[in-house]
């Protein structure tokens, strides 16, 4: 009898045994979300060999980590520790709104400040490092790495009565997990006489349940220095999927915000314009119109709706394509950029040749009768600030008033628009270029943006 006791222990304590041996961690995951200046780590996934029932945890059950790599010699790395909102089990790696599914992952949520700003944990995806070999200032436009930790610090149980044991803390073992919205978009390569062995990408966002023989409206977004190719830097960053660009999605939410309209978005990956980066005898101003007549000739467009939108240097190149190529453009909707970045339109900065060439570029507009929206910082740089906007203005005014039309008929057609620094004013260190990037958080200026689009 006690020796069947015993066998009976012995198997009893191999199968617990094997339990805890099964009872492993197979992966943990970053989960990302957007806030205020590009996006952040908000949560971590930790996923588990077998199902969890539908719970939440105390707080102080996981703790977690995030390193930022700076990639500054001066800085190299900032380690920050998450303080812990939320920690629940769920069915797959995302966050939920609220309660708890059952399945094999516990997902940790963190404390968050939506309009913070730069601060460890974000995405460097525009700042100036130096670069430790040479010493030189160089802008790459890259992600962090995944180095953030994980740890367990109390025993968990799983649905079968399994213990999942704690552990010390331990890396990210998949790459960071996006929005969904992040993927809709579908890259294309095209190749241009122009530019050979090196096609021009974009990338291209179809309406939902697209109609056969039904033509869309287009826009063709332009950003700004963040998603530039900087092509003389080695750096083609289309395999970055447009992280940061919400001037991107707003095109693509008219639904969401009731409008009936949808347009093919796409993204024009255009070369960076700097002379001191672009490729010699390469012009990047065509090179962006071919690709776009490409679109144009090659997917269901309506040609009655061709607008484009230009933020910051995507301003400045829209603003130069357009000029070259006016029959690409019904509508342009345009902010904090105009013709040239080193443009200074103060009252003892501009001259004579800079002016007549943003009133050829913008008359262009009035003779095609191009719809024209732009919109500035009130103390951004001298290209893109309110006495800029007033330079713009007159200009495009006087334009259509010579043709006739009335106040309210100039107003349908031309808007320039001046935003305060005090309307935006959230966060510390905002400056009046973001002002205008702002734009594309916030509700109410979307739907001022869709409504006007819409109504082109």
């Amino acid at each position: 009898m006690k020796k069947t006791f015993v066998l009976l222990l012995s198997a009893l304590l191999l199968t617990l045994c094997a339990s805890l041996a099964c009872a492993e961690v197979v992966s943990t995951t970053p989960i990302v979300g957007e806030r205020f200046w590009g996006y952040r780590v908000t949560a971590v996934a930790v996923e588990y060999d077998r199902d969890l029932a539908a719970q939440e945890f105390d707080l102080d059950t996981y703790v977690s980590t995030d390193m930022w790599d700076t990639g500054k010699v001066e800085t190299k790395a900032l380690t920050m520790n998450r303080e812990v909102a939320r920690v629940y089990t769920n069915s797959e790696a995302a966050v939920l709104a609220q309660g708890a599914a059952a399945g094999h992952y516990v997902i940790i949520e963190f404390v968050d400040d939506p309009l913070a700003t730069t601060r460890p944990g974000e995405f460097p995806i525009r700042g100036y490092y130096t670069d430790e070999e040479t010493g030189k200032t160089e802008t790459p436009r890259m992600w962090k790495p995944n180095v953030g930790t994980v740890a367990q610090v109390k025993d968990i149980t799983a649905a079968d009565g399994t213990v999942l044991p704690a552990f010390e803390e331990m890396a990210m073992t998949n790459d960071y997990l996006f929005p969904a919205q992040t993927y809709a978009f579908e890259l294309i390569s095209i190749d241009l006489p122009s530019r050979p062995g090196y096609p021009y990408n974009a990338y291209v966002r179809m309406p939902e349940n697209v109609e056969e023989g039904k033509t869309y409206p287009i826009i063709f977004c332009v950003t700004g220095g963040g998603q530039l190719e900087y092509i003389g830097h080695g750096m083609n960053n289309t395999a970055i999927p447009l992280y940061n660009d919400h001037h991107l999605y707003v095109w693509t939410e008219t639904k969401q915000y009731g409008f009936d309209d949808e347009f093919i978005v796409v993204s024009l990956r255009h070369q960076n314009t700097s002379a001191s980066i672009k490729i010699e005898g390469d012009d990047p101003y065509e090179d962006t119109a071919a690709a776009a007549q490409w679109i144009i000739d090659h997917y269901p467009v309506d040609k009655n709706r061709l607008f484009w939108s230009g933020q910051s240097q995507g301003s400045v190149t829209s603003l130069n394509v357009l000029w070259r190529h006016p029959e690409l453009a019904t509508g342009y909707f345009g902010t904090n950029g105009g013709l040239s970045p080193a443009a200074d339109f103060s009252p003892e900065g501009w001259t004579e040749d800079l002016y007549q060439q943003t009133k050829e570029c913008l008359q262009s507009f009035v003779d095609n009768g191009i719809k024209i929206c732009m919109t500035f910082g009130e103390q951004d740089g001298n290209s893109a600030n309110a006495y800029a906007a007033k330079v713009y203005y007159q200009i495009l005014h006087d334009a259509w008033a010579e043709k006739g039309l009335s106040e309210r008929e100039i107003d349908d057609m031309a808007k320039v628009r001046v935003f305060p620094h005090s309307t935006y004013d959230y966060a510390v260190g905002l400056t009046d270029h973001n002002v205008c990037r702002m734009m594309y958080w916030l509700d109410a200026t979307k739907i001022d943006a869709l409504k006007i689009v819409t109504g082109w």
